[in-house]
């Protein structure tokens, strides 16, 4: 367990960071084979050293790093299975998590894809959050050499379909692996300033909460088999000018403008109100449903 107080250096970029001191919890596993029963082990041990820190006031923002090693390297692991382990896990074990003050949990697992002679050993690093307290998001990456083959990134090649969904997860698609740790994830303030001032969520978590009440609609049905891989589709609703540029009400009044259906990242919006177009496919309807969300940013 370290203790950490961030640099005067990074908080005079980040102004609004959190200036308290954090706990980062490493752990390691030498094991030949991963299994969800040596994970959760391991993630209850390291969540039991965390709860033998006593403090007046428990440190949030925390972060957990479990390093699984394996003596051959050759372990063979699907991302898809682990994804979903990890993510059962995590789920079960979420109150303790959000009490603990646990901003993200890192498992990293050195292996191979698959059993032949092509496959090499990859750095696998799964990176989960829950920053809306209700929808759990995560992010799969693998450590490779950038586009010039002098420095080691992270790849994403996977994650949770809340984080696909355009949730505002913390993205490390193309960032140095030996990048620090940042004080603040994209949208904390914008979070903060929802639930402070309507007790609500950022617009932008919106889209995840529909994917995550349909999914437990799914779960609480006997014929839970026949659910679709993906409950949801969206494409955020854009104005835009027909012949381009900027806007004004004046293109409105006289007919100018356009809705577009755009897919682009959460936060790129530069007027104050969202919206998506969204395809539910609930129990009810597993065709497929269509509704307009629209909020207030």
């Amino acid at each position: 367990l370290y203790k950490a107080s961030p640099k005067a250096s990074a908080l005079a970029q980040d102004k609004k960071a959190n200036k308290a001191p954090r706990i980062f919890a490493r752990a390691v596993s030498f094991i030949n084979d991963f299994s969800a029963g040596s994970f959760e082990q391991l993630l209850i041990e390291t969540y039991n050293a965390l709860d033998s820190i006593k403090t007046a006031v428990p440190p949030g923002d925390n972060h957990v790093f479990i390093n699984i090693v394996s003596a051959s390297q050759s372990t063979i692991i699907d991302p898809v299975d682990v994804e979903q382990v990890v993510a059962s896990i995590l789920k079960r074990h979420s109150e303790r998590t959000s009490r603990l003050g646990i901003a993200e949990v890192e498992a990293k697992a050195v292996c191979k894809l698959a059993d032949d002679g092509d496959s090499h050993p990859i750095s696998l690093r799964l990176v989960a959050s829950n920053p809306t307290g209700f929808v759990q998001v995560m992010n799969t990456y693998v450590e490779a050499a950038d586009e010039t083959g002098s420095k080691r990134v992270f790849k994403s090649i996977g994650g949770t379909k809340a984080s696909m969904a355009g949730s505002g997860d913390s993205s490390w698609e193309g960032l140095d692996i030996t990048t620090p740790y940042p004080l603040t994830r994209p949208f904390d303030a914008q979070r903060k300033a929802a639930l402070r001032s309507s007790d609500t969520l950022y617009g932008y978590d919106l889209p995840a909460l529909f994917e995550a009440a349909v999914e437990n609609q799914w779960a609480g049905v006997s014929s839970s088999g026949t659910q679709p891989t993906m409950v949801m589709f969206t494409a955020e609703l854009v104005v835009r000018k027909k012949s381009g540029g900027s806007w004004t009400m004046r293109d409105y009044m006289d007919g100018d403008l356009e809705l577009v259906e755009t897919q682009r990242k959460a936060g790129k919006n530069d007027v104050g109100m969202i919206a998506w177009l969204m395809t539910l496919k609930t129990v009810e309807c597993p065709t497929g449903r269509q509704i307009v969300l629209i909020a207030n940013d």
